[in-house]
């Protein structure tokens, strides 16, 4: 895996930008909380470092650069996390009732990716999966 802010580094300045605090906060704030996140937690997260505004602007420049992804939308918004490039690939269980999001580290469809490739003409280059449940508290209400 590639170094993100190696790679964030390089990749604003070869797009003729600077490399700022607030890109910095961003970034670190998802390699510390490594779950998808909306862009008001990671204001909230950056603190007094990085404006609102500014948070908004940097989450559309990593989605551009490849750094982050979109996960899925909840009330509150749009959640990212780093993208596999940064780490590992995984599916995520997300509750349908309070949002909560859970890993599931590897891949649950590796089988049926190799199967899909032998037996199709489509080279697939990814996959995202999302199951949709109850968490554990929900399920108790």
């Amino acid at each position: 895996m590639t170094d993100p802010f190696l790679a964030l580094k390089k990749a604003v300045a070869g797009r003729g930008g600077r490399w700022t605090r607030a890109r910095e906060r961003v970034l670190e704030v998802f390699l510390k909380d490594r779950r998808p996140l909306t862009a008001r937690e990671i204001h909230r997260r950056a603190g007094a470092k990085a404006n609102l505004a500014s948070v908004y602007r940097n989450i559309r420049l990593l989605c551009e650069l490849g750094l982050l992804i979109s996960v899925d939308r909840v009330a509150e918004g749009e959640r990212f996390e780093l993208s596999e490039s940064y780490r590992n690939h995984h599916h995520h269980l997300i509750c349908e009732r309070c949002g909560a999001v859970e890993d599931l580290e590897g891949c649950l469809l590796e089988r049926a990716v190799r199967s899909l490739r032998t037996r199709t003409r489509f080279r697939i280059v990814r996959h995202e999966v999302n199951l949709f449940g109850l968490c554990l508290d929900c399920d108790a209400a």
